[in-house]
């Protein structure tokens, strides 16, 4: 079974959180694969919440906190784990990214 991670504060009344939950079940359904969706609440997510996943999404919203989500991302980053990030989610992504990834001219 395919594990993939949404670090998000879900909110069911989110047309977009819903939409996140319907896209991968039709294209797990589309491709026959199983598939399990877990939402971490971003006070919750650290490395050891996110081990065990296939994948992580990096999801829309105001978050709860910040730095958890930080931590996540470079943690998917560090340890090669596909990380796709929407909206919010990839601005995070940017900003873990600059932040912490050494330039060439560190070397």
């Amino acid at each position: 079974m395919t594990s993939i991670a949404i670090i998000a504060d879900y909110n069911p009344a989110s047309e977009t959180h819903r939409a996140t939950d319907n896209a991968l079940q039709h294209a797990a359904t589309h491709n026959q694969i199983p598939l399990e969706v877990l939402w971490i609440p971003t006070r919750e997510a650290n490395a050891q919440a996110l081990h065990n996943f296939h994948g992580v999404i990096i999801g829309t919203g105001v978050f709860e906190n910040r730095s958890n989500v930080l931590t996540s991302i470079r943690y998917t980053r560090e340890n090669n784990i596909p990380t796709l990030a929407t909206c919010g989610g990839f601005q995070h992504m940017v900003l873990e990214y600059t932040r912490n990834k050494p330039c060439a001219s560190d070397f």
